[in-house]
């Protein structure tokens, strides 16, 4: 027979030996464990389902044209890590406390010093969110009373789509905020060539831009001056101003007249995209798909008795045994001869 052997003969008869102490203490761990757990409340489960919609369909080129990826109703992962961080977040959880008056239902003082810790492990505790192998995200609430879990899980669903659309509205706001400055400056360069163009009307008496353009076209380089300056003169009654000055001033206003028309084209593309973003912001665009609604459980997810009964029994019957092992294994030691003080030893 092999030490191995030996020793594990050893451990039989020793735990047989203890067999009696062993099957009490055991017994007696399950029946307290039976008796606590019949004491611990009943927690109910209530889970919500949700996907992440395209938010490029609050784009207002998504909204008003056929291209890009707005066709596609689904988020991305991005998507769901940004809903997924709403759903973590300590506005989501101060809002549910607020709204559903946790603080009382789970007993916490709300002015004492550590309130607000306190009711936050206690909401983290009942309070889960996590993602599917589906590409959504589930909400997960435990409470004593079942349609509170419910609801708790429903409302949660409904604040983060409302945080995630606000976000979206901000953004928004922001570019359609962008926009009305840069119309707002481009308005104003149109006004202020509008005055230069009409101060060298007064000046000339020119009648249109467009009489000014046929004009420049007669007068070309290869007239004389005069002759230039007297076509000028018997078409328009102009000024008897240099040539030169009415030839530059000509050109002049042309220029300005080209540069406010594309200035006026330009706030017409601008405009057109402010007023797709006001309607984006009217309009009622989901950010979230609800798949599941949560609804009263009927079944308690916790505490499962049976096997606090259970590992209360194993557990006890464990440490028995390692109790018992290690009391045989050092019961033969002379503690006192080793800890008597000798002099000779100290000599």
């Amino acid at each position: 027979m092999t030490s191995t052997d030996t020793s594990l003969l050893s451990l039989v008869k020793t735990i047989y030996h203890w067999r009696k102490p062993l099957i009490i203490v055991s017994i007696a761990a399950i029946v307290l464990a039976a008796v606590i757990s019949l004491f611990l409340p009943n927690y109910y489960k209530a889970f919500s389902k949700f996907i992440p919609s395209n938010p490029s369909q609050t784009m207002p080129n998504m909204i008003f044209t056929n291209g890009g990826g707005g066709n596609i109703p689904f988020g991305t992962s991005d998507d769901l890590d940004r809903l997924q961080n709403i759903a973590g977040s300590g506005e989501l959880a101060g809002y549910l406390i607020a709204k559903f008056g946790l603080y009382k239902h789970y007993g916490i003082d709300s002015t004492g010093d550590r309130a607000a810790y306190y009711i936050g492990l206690k909401f983290s505790k009942n309070y889960s969110i996590s993602k599917d192998e589906y590409g959504g995200l589930e909400v997960a609430v435990e409470d004593t009373d079942p349609k509170l879990a419910a609801d708790i899980a429903n409302a949660a669903v409904e604040q983060i789509a409302k945080i995630d659309r606000s976000l979206s509205i901000a953004n928004l706001q922001a570019m359609a905020t962008a926009f009305e400055k840069t119309m707002a400056r481009a308005g104003n360069d149109r006004d202020s060539l509008s005055k230069a163009i009409n101060k060298i009307n007064r000046r000339y008496r020119y009648p249109s831009i467009a009489l000014r353009r046929e004009l420049l076209s007669q007068a070309s380089p290869g007239m004389t001056a005069e002759a230039q300056l007297g076509m000028l003169q018997r078409a328009n009654k102009l000024s008897a101003d240099s040539l030169a000055s009415i030839i530059e001033n000509l050109y002049t206003a042309g220029a300005y007249d080209a540069i406010r028309g594309g200035i006026t084209e330009q706030m017409g593309l601008d405009k057109n995209t402010y007023l797709h973003l006001k309607a984006a912001l009217n309009a009622d665009i989901q950010t979230i798909q609800v798949v599941e609604r949560a609804v009263k459980p009927q079944v308690k997810s916790r505490p499962v008795r049976s096997v606090i009964v259970v590992g209360a029994g194993f557990a006890s019957l464990l440490l028995s045994v390692l109790g018992i092992l290690l009391f045989e294994q050092y019961s033969t030691i002379d503690w006192k001869a080793i800890t008597e003080y000798s002099p000779k030893e100290n000599g």
